[in-house]
């Protein structure tokens, strides 16, 4: 029986149909599911061909394996880096539109852009919260080095540990570095309390850390330990690191433990609330050690004690902690 040809038309328009509703079915299909399945395809293809006899089949299937293989897995790991590539972009650009986040934000994205994607937005909402001790120096060590205007610190760290941490060091070794290299002020409040007063090992690492400030040009202001309890922003257990206060402020504030371990800090990139609190009492801080003579008070208590040894001499003991 022979065919009409609107039996060839409907068989037509069958096949279009089967076929579009296959297109559909693909294009629903998650594009790594996609070119994953492709590349499987061409694996298994070629294997496929690896088995038949002669001499042609099996190098087609050793070209398919291959194919199969960059095509699939290439276009994924291409697509993959597109979005990192995007998402950097994209958050990059948003930290350069945005004029009240610090520029610090823009570099260390910049340096960091393997980070999460929830990292990446704490850094455009401009808080950022660790508990990693290791990660809170690194953003002490990038402050230290992306501020353009001046570092205002309140210090009550250990004395011994600016002489024997080495991520300590560096901070401070950075900023006082700065002042020459880029004209960078570097303004610290060094809360004293009357034990490292009373001890001779306290007072020669005092003496040596208050050298080290002078004569890089920083300028270093002593501060009673009751001046500093009465600002909770900074005693017993807070630290921190103000830069560019009066332009485009960040802020490290960091929380401290018993053993004088980093166990928290939060990191502000933009003007908050907790900053512009932050940096009213710093200067409140610091007229008290200024204009309120605390600063040369501290400084007589020391200059009574020339009996004291050299830093060189001091005791191994002492910078141990």
């Amino acid at each position: 029986m022979s065919r009409s040809p609107n039996d060839d038309h409907e068989a037509t328009g069958r096949r279009n149909r089967l076929l579009r509703r296959v297109l559909a079915h693909i294009g629903r299909v998650p594009p790594d599911v996609f070119w994953f399945g492709l590349a499987i395809v061409g694996a298994l293809t070629g294997f496929a061909l690896q088995l038949v006899d002669g001499d042609l089949a099996p190098r087609i299937g050793v070209l398919c394996l291959v194919i199969g293989f960059i095509v699939g897995f290439g276009r994924i790991i291409y697509a993959k880096l597109g979005r990192i590539e995007r998402l950097v972009g994209n958050s990059i650009f948003a930290l350069i539109s945005d004029r009240s986040l610090s520029p610090v934000a823009v570099r260390f994205l910049a340096r960091h852009h393997q980070r999460s994607v929830a990292e990446q937005e704490s850094i455009l909402n401009g808080v950022i919260s660790t508990e990693d001790e290791d990660e809170a120096n690194e953003w002490i060590k990038t402050l230290s080095q992306e501020a353009t205007h001046d570092v205002r610190a309140v210090d009550h760290l250990p004395l011994s540990d600016w002489f024997t941490k080495p991520e300590v060091a560096r901070c401070l070794d950075t900023q006082l570095r700065r002042i020459d290299t880029d004209d960078l002020k570097v303004l610290r409040l060094r809360i004293v309390t009357p034990e490292q007063l009373a001890d001779r090992d306290e007072r020669v690492l005092l003496r040596e850390y208050i050298r080290r400030h002078d004569d890089a040009g920083a300028e270093l202001r002593l501060v009673s330990a009751d001046r500093g309890r009465a600002l909770r922003n900074f005693y017993p257990r807070t630290s921190t690191l103000l830069v560019d206060v009066d332009h485009q402020p960040a802020c490290f504030i960091g929380h401290y433990g018993d053993d004088h371990t980093m166990e928290s800090a939060v990191i502000y990139l933009r003007r908050t609330e907790p900053v512009g609190a932050c940096a009213d009492q710093w200067k409140r801080l610091w007229t008290a050690a200024t204009k309120g003579g605390a600063d040369r008070r501290l400084r007589d208590v020391l200059d009574q004690h020339r009996d004291d040894p050299p830093f060189d001499a001091a005791p191994t003991a002492a910078l141990a902690g």
